[in-house]
């Protein structure tokens, strides 16, 4: 998923809303990121963060693991699920 910027956005009625920059230009955001960017927004402030396989084509796709959030950042967790790639948060 190429790298995106949150940014805040207030209509003429004052009402503030989140979109995404990206390459320069701002956009609305799909689900998929609003539905991540919830995830990690829920995860603030908790030791413990979800993994998961992202591969479209794997059979275990949506196959989840929970590990401490310093465990996340010095280790990479493989599926298991059938594609043997990086699980992601």
């Amino acid at each position: 998923m190429p790298s995106i910027e949150w940014k805040v956005y207030v209509d003429d009625d004052g009402d503030s809303h989140l979109i995404v920059s990206e390459a320069g230009k701002s956009r609305i955001a799909t689900k998929e990121e609003c539905q991540n960017a919830c995830k990690l927004l829920n995860e603030e402030g908790s030791t413990v963060v979800r993994l998961e396989c992202k591969t479209l084509t794997c059979p275990g796709k949506g196959g989840w693991i929970e590990r401490t959030r310093l465990d996340a950042t010095k280790n990479m967790y493989i599926c298991e699920g059938g594609c043997g790639r990086p699980m992601e948060r």
